[in-house]
Protein backbone atom coordinates (compact mmCIF):
# COMPACT_ATOMS: atom_id res chain seq x y z
CA UNK A 1 0.00 0.00 0.00
CA UNK A 2 2.84 2.36 0.86
CA UNK A 3 4.53 1.70 -2.51
CA UNK A 4 1.24 2.33 -4.36
CA UNK A 5 0.68 5.59 -2.50
CA UNK A 6 4.26 6.70 -3.24
CA UNK A 7 3.82 5.90 -6.93
CA UNK A 8 0.49 7.76 -7.08
CA UNK A 9 2.03 10.78 -5.36
CA UNK A 10 4.95 10.72 -7.82
CA UNK A 11 2.53 10.64 -10.77
CA UNK A 12 0.54 13.55 -9.32
CA UNK A 13 3.68 15.63 -8.75
CA UNK A 14 4.94 14.89 -12.26
CA UNK A 15 1.55 15.81 -13.77
CA UNK A 16 1.53 19.08 -11.80
CA UNK A 17 5.04 19.93 -13.03
CA UNK A 18 4.11 19.23 -16.67
CA UNK A 19 0.93 21.32 -16.34
CA UNK A 20 2.87 24.25 -14.91
CA UNK A 21 5.44 24.01 -17.71
CA UNK A 22 2.63 23.83 -20.30
CA UNK A 23 0.93 26.88 -18.80
CA UNK A 24 4.22 28.82 -18.89
CA UNK A 25 4.76 28.00 -22.56
CA UNK A 26 1.19 29.04 -23.39
CA UNK A 27 1.71 32.39 -21.70
CA UNK A 28 4.93 32.86 -23.69
CA UNK A 29 3.11 31.98 -26.92
CA UNK A 30 0.36 34.46 -26.06
CA UNK A 31 2.93 37.26 -25.61
CA UNK A 32 4.55 36.30 -28.96
CA UNK A 33 1.18 36.44 -30.72
CA UNK A 34 0.30 39.81 -29.13
CA UNK A 35 3.63 41.29 -30.26
CA UNK A 36 3.15 39.80 -33.74
CA UNK A 37 -0.32 41.34 -34.06
CA UNK A 38 1.10 44.72 -33.01
CA UNK A 39 3.83 44.49 -35.66
CA UNK A 40 1.31 43.63 -38.37
CA UNK A 41 -0.94 46.52 -37.34
CA UNK A 42 2.02 48.95 -37.34
CA UNK A 43 3.03 47.74 -40.81
CA UNK A 44 -0.48 48.37 -42.17
CA UNK A 45 -0.44 51.88 -40.69
CA UNK A 46 2.94 52.62 -42.31
CA UNK A 47 1.71 51.38 -45.70
CA UNK A 48 -1.27 53.71 -45.38
CA UNK A 49 1.08 56.61 -44.70
CA UNK A 50 3.18 55.73 -47.75
CA UNK A 51 0.10 55.67 -49.99
CA UNK A 52 -0.97 59.04 -48.58
CA UNK A 53 2.48 60.59 -49.16
CA UNK A 54 2.67 59.15 -52.67
CA UNK A 55 -0.69 60.72 -53.51
CA UNK A 56 0.52 64.06 -52.11
CA UNK A 57 3.74 63.71 -54.09
CA UNK A 58 1.80 63.17 -57.32
CA UNK A 59 -0.28 66.28 -56.56
CA UNK A 60 2.91 68.26 -55.92
CA UNK A 61 4.34 67.03 -59.23
CA UNK A 62 1.24 68.23 -61.07
CA UNK A 63 1.40 71.54 -59.20
CA UNK A 64 5.09 71.91 -60.14
CA UNK A 65 4.31 71.30 -63.83
CA UNK A 66 1.48 73.85 -63.75
CA UNK A 67 3.61 76.45 -61.97
CA UNK A 68 6.57 75.90 -64.27
CA UNK A 69 4.36 76.27 -67.36
CA UNK A 70 2.83 79.50 -66.11
CA UNK A 71 3.75 82.55 -68.25
CA UNK A 72 3.31 86.26 -67.79
CA UNK A 73 0.87 87.92 -70.21
CA UNK A 74 0.53 91.68 -70.44
CA UNK A 75 -2.69 93.60 -70.95
CA UNK A 76 -1.52 96.50 -73.10
CA UNK A 77 -4.61 98.50 -72.25
CA UNK A 78 -3.75 98.48 -68.55
CA UNK A 79 -0.64 100.62 -68.97
CA UNK A 80 -2.31 103.96 -68.22
CA UNK A 81 -1.64 106.86 -65.89
CA UNK A 82 -3.60 106.26 -62.69
CA UNK A 83 -4.48 109.96 -62.51
CA UNK A 84 -5.31 111.14 -66.03
CA UNK A 85 -5.97 107.69 -67.51
CA UNK A 86 -3.83 108.51 -70.57
CA UNK A 87 -1.53 105.82 -72.04
CA UNK A 88 1.98 105.73 -70.59
CA UNK A 89 5.09 106.53 -72.62
CA UNK A 90 6.88 103.62 -74.27
CA UNK A 91 9.81 104.01 -71.87
CA UNK A 92 7.52 103.89 -68.82
CA UNK A 93 5.69 100.88 -70.25
CA UNK A 94 8.97 99.04 -70.78
CA UNK A 95 10.08 99.85 -67.23
CA UNK A 96 6.75 98.69 -65.80
CA UNK A 97 6.90 95.48 -67.81
CA UNK A 98 10.43 94.78 -66.60
CA UNK A 99 9.33 95.24 -63.01
CA UNK A 100 6.34 92.98 -63.52
CA UNK A 101 8.61 90.31 -65.07
CA UNK A 102 10.99 90.41 -62.11
CA UNK A 103 8.13 90.14 -59.62
CA UNK A 104 6.51 87.34 -61.64
CA UNK A 105 9.76 85.36 -61.99
CA UNK A 106 10.56 85.80 -58.30
CA UNK A 107 7.13 84.57 -57.21
CA UNK A 108 7.32 81.69 -59.65
CA UNK A 109 10.82 80.74 -58.48
CA UNK A 110 9.82 80.94 -54.80
CA UNK A 111 6.77 78.77 -55.39
CA UNK A 112 8.77 76.14 -57.32
CA UNK A 113 11.41 76.14 -54.57
CA UNK A 114 8.72 75.60 -51.95
CA UNK A 115 7.20 72.75 -54.00
CA UNK A 116 10.65 71.14 -54.35
CA UNK A 117 11.21 71.34 -50.59
CA UNK A 118 7.87 69.69 -49.96
CA UNK A 119 8.70 67.00 -52.53
CA UNK A 120 12.04 66.24 -50.86
CA UNK A 121 10.34 66.05 -47.46
CA UNK A 122 7.75 63.60 -48.83
CA UNK A 123 10.48 61.54 -50.52
CA UNK A 124 12.42 61.29 -47.23
CA UNK A 125 9.25 60.32 -45.37
CA UNK A 126 8.42 57.58 -47.90
CA UNK A 127 11.96 56.18 -47.69
CA UNK A 128 11.81 56.23 -43.89
CA UNK A 129 8.44 54.44 -43.87
CA UNK A 130 9.63 51.86 -46.43
CA UNK A 131 12.68 51.13 -44.28
CA UNK A 132 10.49 50.75 -41.21
CA UNK A 133 8.13 48.43 -43.14
CA UNK A 134 11.07 46.31 -44.28
CA UNK A 135 12.32 46.00 -40.70
CA UNK A 136 8.79 45.29 -39.49
CA UNK A 137 8.21 42.56 -42.08
CA UNK A 138 11.54 40.98 -41.11
CA UNK A 139 10.45 41.04 -37.47
CA UNK A 140 7.08 39.55 -38.46
CA UNK A 141 8.82 36.67 -40.26
CA UNK A 142 10.99 35.97 -37.23
CA UNK A 143 8.01 36.31 -34.90
CA UNK A 144 5.94 33.93 -37.02
CA UNK A 145 8.71 31.32 -36.83
CA UNK A 146 8.90 31.78 -33.06
CA UNK A 147 5.14 31.30 -32.79
CA UNK A 148 5.27 28.13 -34.91
CA UNK A 149 8.19 26.69 -32.90
CA UNK A 150 6.52 27.55 -29.59
CA UNK A 151 3.25 26.00 -30.76
CA UNK A 152 5.12 22.79 -31.63
CA UNK A 153 6.63 22.72 -28.14
CA UNK A 154 3.17 23.24 -26.61
CA UNK A 155 1.63 20.49 -28.76
CA UNK A 156 4.37 18.06 -27.75
CA UNK A 157 4.04 18.95 -24.07
CA UNK A 158 0.25 18.74 -24.33
CA UNK A 159 0.60 15.17 -25.56
CA UNK A 160 2.70 14.33 -22.49
CA UNK A 161 0.18 15.96 -20.16
CA UNK A 162 -2.73 14.15 -21.85
CA UNK A 163 -0.83 10.89 -21.57
CA UNK A 164 -0.21 11.51 -17.85
CA UNK A 165 -3.85 12.49 -17.26
CA UNK A 166 -5.12 9.41 -19.10
CA UNK A 167 -2.89 7.05 -17.14
CA UNK A 168 -5.11 5.27 -14.57
CA UNK A 169 -4.35 6.03 -10.92
CA UNK A 170 -3.71 2.83 -9.07
CA UNK A 171 -6.23 2.76 -6.21
CA UNK A 172 -6.27 -0.53 -4.40
CA UNK A 173 -9.60 -2.16 -3.56
CA UNK A 174 -10.58 -1.31 0.07
CA UNK A 175 -11.02 -4.96 0.99
CA UNK A 176 -7.65 -5.91 -0.45
CA UNK A 177 -5.96 -2.96 1.24
CA UNK A 178 -7.64 -3.90 4.51
CA UNK A 179 -6.26 -7.40 4.24
CA UNK A 180 -2.82 -6.04 3.42
CA UNK A 181 -2.86 -3.70 6.43
CA UNK A 182 -4.04 -6.42 8.76
CA UNK A 183 -1.31 -8.73 7.57
CA UNK A 184 1.28 -6.07 8.32
CA UNK A 185 -0.22 -5.25 11.77
CA UNK A 186 2.01 -7.14 14.17
CA UNK A 187 -0.18 -6.76 17.27
CA UNK A 188 -3.23 -7.88 15.32
CA UNK A 189 -1.44 -10.95 13.98
CA UNK A 190 -0.13 -11.75 17.46
CA UNK A 191 -3.60 -11.44 18.95
CA UNK A 192 -5.08 -13.46 16.12
CA UNK A 193 -2.61 -16.26 16.73
CA UNK A 194 -3.28 -16.08 20.48
CA UNK A 195 -7.02 -16.28 19.87
CA UNK A 196 -6.58 -19.24 17.55
CA UNK A 197 -4.36 -21.00 20.07
CA UNK A 198 -6.72 -20.42 22.93
CA UNK A 199 -9.70 -21.38 20.82
CA UNK A 200 -7.94 -24.65 20.03
CA UNK A 201 -7.24 -25.20 23.74
CA UNK A 202 -10.86 -24.53 24.56
CA UNK A 203 -11.99 -26.94 21.95
CA UNK A 204 -9.83 -29.62 23.60
CA UNK A 205 -11.22 -28.94 27.12
CA UNK A 206 -14.54 -30.22 28.23
CA UNK A 207 -15.46 -27.40 30.54
CA UNK A 208 -13.54 -24.16 30.76
CA UNK A 209 -14.50 -20.63 31.78
CA UNK A 210 -14.08 -18.58 28.60
CA UNK A 211 -15.49 -15.27 29.79
CA UNK A 212 -12.04 -13.63 29.80
CA UNK A 213 -11.36 -14.86 26.33
CA UNK A 214 -14.70 -13.52 25.11
CA UNK A 215 -13.86 -10.11 26.52
CA UNK A 216 -10.49 -10.10 24.75
CA UNK A 217 -12.17 -11.27 21.56
CA UNK A 218 -14.70 -8.45 21.81
CA UNK A 219 -11.90 -5.95 22.34
CA UNK A 220 -10.06 -7.29 19.30
CA UNK A 221 -13.25 -7.21 17.23
CA UNK A 222 -13.78 -3.56 18.18
CA UNK A 223 -10.19 -2.77 17.20
CA UNK A 224 -10.73 -4.62 13.92
CA UNK A 225 -13.87 -2.54 13.28
CA UNK A 226 -11.92 0.68 13.86
CA UNK A 227 -9.28 -0.48 11.40
CA UNK A 228 -11.96 -1.27 8.81
CA UNK A 229 -13.46 2.23 9.26
CA UNK A 230 -10.06 3.91 8.86
CA UNK A 231 -9.34 1.91 5.71
CA UNK A 232 -12.71 2.84 4.15
CA UNK A 233 -12.22 6.55 4.94
CA UNK A 234 -8.73 6.53 3.46
CA UNK A 235 -9.99 4.95 0.24
CA UNK A 236 -12.73 7.59 -0.15
CA UNK A 237 -10.23 10.39 0.47
CA UNK A 238 -7.88 9.00 -2.21
CA UNK A 239 -10.74 8.79 -4.72
CA UNK A 240 -11.87 12.32 -3.88
CA UNK A 241 -8.30 13.68 -4.26
CA UNK A 242 -7.95 12.03 -7.64
CA UNK A 243 -11.27 13.49 -8.80
CA UNK A 244 -10.31 16.96 -7.55
CA UNK A 245 -7.06 16.85 -9.55
CA UNK A 246 -8.97 15.89 -12.71
CA UNK A 247 -11.51 18.69 -12.21
CA UNK A 248 -8.76 21.26 -11.50
CA UNK A 249 -6.98 20.30 -14.72
CA UNK A 250 -10.26 20.64 -16.66
CA UNK A 251 -10.90 24.03 -15.01
CA UNK A 252 -7.46 25.34 -16.10
CA UNK A 253 -8.01 24.05 -19.62
CA UNK A 254 -11.44 25.73 -19.87
CA UNK A 255 -10.05 28.99 -18.42
CA UNK A 256 -7.31 29.03 -21.08
CA UNK A 257 -9.86 28.38 -23.82
CA UNK A 258 -12.08 31.21 -22.53
CA UNK A 259 -9.09 33.57 -22.40
CA UNK A 260 -8.15 32.69 -25.99
CA UNK A 261 -11.72 33.21 -27.22
CA UNK A 262 -11.91 36.60 -25.49
CA UNK A 263 -8.57 37.61 -27.07
CA UNK A 264 -9.77 36.65 -30.56
CA UNK A 265 -13.07 38.44 -29.99
CA UNK A 266 -11.22 41.61 -28.94
CA UNK A 267 -8.94 41.47 -32.01
CA UNK A 268 -11.96 40.97 -34.29
CA UNK A 269 -13.75 43.95 -32.71
CA UNK A 270 -10.66 46.19 -33.10
CA UNK A 271 -10.26 45.12 -36.74
CA UNK A 272 -13.92 45.86 -37.43
CA UNK A 273 -13.60 49.36 -35.90
CA UNK A 274 -10.49 50.19 -37.93
CA UNK A 275 -12.13 48.85 -41.09
CA UNK A 276 -15.20 51.04 -40.47
CA UNK A 277 -13.06 54.14 -39.88
CA UNK A 278 -10.96 53.47 -43.00
CA UNK A 279 -14.10 53.04 -45.13
CA UNK A 280 -15.61 56.32 -43.90
CA UNK A 281 -12.31 58.17 -44.49
CA UNK A 282 -11.99 56.75 -48.01
CA UNK A 283 -15.53 57.85 -48.93
CA UNK A 284 -15.30 61.31 -47.31
CA UNK A 285 -12.01 62.14 -49.10
CA UNK A 286 -13.95 62.21 -52.37
CA UNK A 287 -16.24 65.04 -51.20
CA UNK A 288 -15.38 68.70 -50.59
CA UNK A 289 -18.36 69.78 -48.46
CA UNK A 290 -20.34 66.67 -47.54
CA UNK A 291 -19.18 64.15 -44.95
CA UNK A 292 -20.91 60.76 -44.67
CA UNK A 293 -21.45 58.74 -41.52
CA UNK A 294 -21.61 55.10 -42.69
CA UNK A 295 -21.96 53.45 -39.27
CA UNK A 296 -23.75 54.38 -36.06
CA UNK A 297 -22.43 53.34 -32.66
CA UNK A 298 -24.88 51.41 -30.46
CA UNK A 299 -25.27 51.50 -26.66
CA UNK A 300 -23.76 48.01 -26.40
CA UNK A 301 -20.62 49.16 -28.24
CA UNK A 302 -21.56 47.54 -31.57
CA UNK A 303 -21.90 49.20 -34.97
CA UNK A 304 -25.10 49.65 -37.02
CA UNK A 305 -25.06 50.27 -40.79
CA UNK A 306 -26.35 53.71 -41.78
CA UNK A 307 -25.72 56.40 -44.38
CA UNK A 308 -26.24 59.98 -43.18
CA UNK A 309 -24.83 63.01 -45.03
CA UNK A 310 -23.49 65.88 -42.88
CA UNK A 311 -22.69 69.49 -43.73
CA UNK A 312 -20.50 71.28 -41.19
CA UNK A 313 -21.45 68.67 -38.59
CA UNK A 314 -25.23 69.02 -39.20
CA UNK A 315 -27.24 66.08 -40.67
CA UNK A 316 -28.98 66.61 -44.03
CA UNK A 317 -32.52 66.68 -42.58
CA UNK A 318 -31.58 69.55 -40.24
CA UNK A 319 -29.68 71.66 -42.84
CA UNK A 320 -31.37 74.75 -44.33
CA UNK A 321 -32.33 75.02 -48.02
CA UNK A 322 -29.07 76.67 -49.08
CA UNK A 323 -27.03 74.03 -47.29
CA UNK A 324 -29.02 71.23 -48.93
CA UNK A 325 -28.41 72.75 -52.39
CA UNK A 326 -24.66 72.91 -51.69
CA UNK A 327 -24.65 69.32 -50.43
CA UNK A 328 -26.55 68.14 -53.49
CA UNK A 329 -24.14 69.87 -55.88
CA UNK A 330 -21.13 68.45 -54.01
CA UNK A 331 -22.55 64.92 -54.24
CA UNK A 332 -23.39 65.36 -57.96
CA UNK A 333 -19.86 66.68 -58.69
CA UNK A 334 -18.28 63.67 -57.00
CA UNK A 335 -20.54 61.10 -58.73
CA UNK A 336 -20.02 62.76 -62.14
CA UNK A 337 -16.25 62.73 -61.65
CA UNK A 338 -16.31 59.10 -60.48
CA UNK A 339 -18.43 57.76 -63.36
CA UNK A 340 -17.16 60.23 -65.98
CA UNK A 341 -20.73 61.23 -66.96
CA UNK A 342 -21.95 64.86 -66.91
CA UNK A 343 -25.57 66.00 -67.43
CA UNK A 344 -27.45 69.30 -66.90
CA UNK A 345 -28.42 70.03 -63.29
CA UNK A 346 -31.78 71.63 -62.45
CA UNK A 347 -31.57 73.84 -59.33
CA UNK A 348 -35.01 74.51 -57.86
CA UNK A 349 -35.34 77.34 -55.29
CA UNK A 350 -31.99 78.71 -56.49
CA UNK A 351 -32.90 82.08 -54.98
CA UNK A 352 -32.30 80.54 -51.53
CA UNK A 353 -28.53 80.51 -51.98
CA UNK A 354 -26.27 83.50 -52.57
CA UNK A 355 -23.06 81.73 -53.66
CA UNK A 356 -23.70 78.62 -55.77
CA UNK A 357 -20.77 76.16 -55.95
CA UNK A 358 -19.28 75.63 -59.39
CA UNK A 359 -19.92 72.37 -61.26
CA UNK A 360 -18.54 70.86 -64.44
CA UNK A 361 -22.12 70.10 -65.47
CA UNK A 362 -24.42 72.77 -66.89
CA UNK A 363 -26.65 74.41 -64.24
CA UNK A 364 -30.26 75.32 -64.97
CA UNK A 365 -31.34 77.56 -62.10
CA UNK A 366 -35.05 77.96 -61.27
CA UNK A 367 -35.43 81.30 -59.41
CA UNK A 368 -38.62 82.80 -57.97
CA UNK A 369 -38.73 86.60 -58.58
CA UNK A 370 -41.29 88.80 -56.89
CA UNK A 371 -43.79 90.25 -59.39
CA UNK A 372 -42.71 87.89 -62.19
CA UNK A 373 -45.87 86.15 -63.46
CA UNK A 374 -44.51 84.56 -66.64
CA UNK A 375 -41.60 82.18 -67.16
CA UNK A 376 -38.44 84.07 -68.11
CA UNK A 377 -35.44 82.27 -69.61
CA UNK A 378 -32.03 83.96 -69.57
Amino acid sequence: ASEIRNRNNSLKNNDSSLSEELEGKKQTLKSYETRLDTLKEDTLILKGKINRDKENKEKLSAKWDATNARELKFDEKSFKCPTCKNPLDAEDIAEEKEKMKKDFNKDKSDEIKHINEQGVSLKNSIEKYEKAIKEGESAIDKGSKLVIDKQKEIDELQKQVDAENNEPIAIQDPEEEKKTLLKSHKQYQTNLKSIASKQEALDNQESVNIDDLKEKKSALSAELEQLNTRIADKSLIQKADARVKVLEAEEKKLANQISEKERLQFIAAEFSKKKITALEDKINKRFNLVKFQMFEKQINGGEKDTCVAYYKGVPFLDVNTAGRLKMGLDIINTLCEHYGVYAPIFLDNAEAITVIPETKSQQIRLIVTKGQKTLKVE
